[in-house]
């Protein structure tokens, strides 16, 4: 499913909108197991080794963003079944295509 999500193809939406980087970045790229072999490095680390470090900052700001707007949408709507679908989606792999999260997110804010 991640990799549907970095792409923009998610079912039920007609939109499709894929991540500035799906073309020419792996999943291997930002997730590297660490030495245990039983759990991945932080993924943070390596938009700054790929870019610079404004780009950790920028990590950090997109991840409070969704963070903040998701628990925000599930306390202001917690009877709502049409959102739960994609809210979970932006839970789960956010910070695999930022713009498709920030358009799910709109969608499902009706305040």
């Amino acid at each position: 499913m991640a990799k549907e999500y970095i792409n923009g193809s998610i079912q039920n939406i007609v939109t499709k909108m894929p991540d500035w980087m799906s073309k020419s970045v792996s999943c291997t790229d930002c997730h590297k197991l660490a030495l245990d072999g039983a759990s991945f490095k932080a993924v943070r680390k390596y938009c700054i080794e790929c870019h610079n470090p404004d780009y950790g900052l920028l990590y950090d700001a997109w991840k409070d963003a969704l963070d903040s707007k998701t628990k925000q949408l599930y306390k202001n709507n917690t009877n709502t079944l049409n959102i739960q679908n994609p809210l979970r989606l932006v839970q789960s792999y956010g910070m695999h295509n930022f713009r498709l999260s920030q358009m799910l997110l709109k969608s499902m804010d009706h305040d």
